[in-house]
């Protein structure tokens, strides 16, 4: 993929799409620093390229520039609200900050497109429990409980959710 990427730029240096590739293919392959530049530039052509924002976020993150990180994915999400990686990113971020309602947001943005993501499910339940909205967390347990009825976890506390509002 590199190969073909870096050719493509060679071919046409004003192409975004081929700088994303090659900066997509340089970030999986652990070269975060080419990476950054190729993606920069496909930013520097198409300013509306969310998933090099995303990516870029990505890097920042692995590099401990958590607050640049978030930039990124949050630039990503002016652009396209519905993606789900910067949406995730953006959550967890959220979450480990204590800024659990913007969390929340983002999270159940995330399910949108992830449905079958149990346990990021049941951490908006828990998020929303610790919110003081038992309905509401009830309402993500039974989600989760009726795609997968032996999850146990989310019976549990489900279960500890309906003994608690008796």
């Amino acid at each position: 993929a590199l190969r073909h990427a870096s050719e493509a730029v060679r071919i046409d240096p004003r192409n975004a799409e081929a700088h994303y590739n090659r900066g997509t293919a340089l970030l999986r392959g652990g070269r975060m620093e080419e990476a950054a530049a190729s993606l920069e530039e496909a930013l520097r052509i198409d300013p509306g390229n969310w998933r090099a924002h995303t990516n870029l976020g990505e890097i920042c993150y692995h590099q401990g520039e958590v607050e640049q990180a978030l930039v990124h994915w949050e630039d990503a999400l002016l652009i396209n609200p519905d993606d789900p990686l910067a949406n995730h990113n953006c959550a967890v971020q959220y979450e480990n900050r204590g800024a659990y309602d913007r969390a929340i947001i983002h999270f159940r943005r995330y399910l949108e497109q992830e449905t079958d993501a149990a346990e990021t499910r049941l951490r908006v339940a828990a998020l929303l429990e610790r919110q003081g909205w038992p309905d509401e967390a009830a309402g993500e347990y039974r989600m989760i409980l009726e795609r997968d009825p032996n999850n146990g976890e989310a019976r549990t506390r489900l279960a500890a959710l309906e003994k608690r509002s008796r």
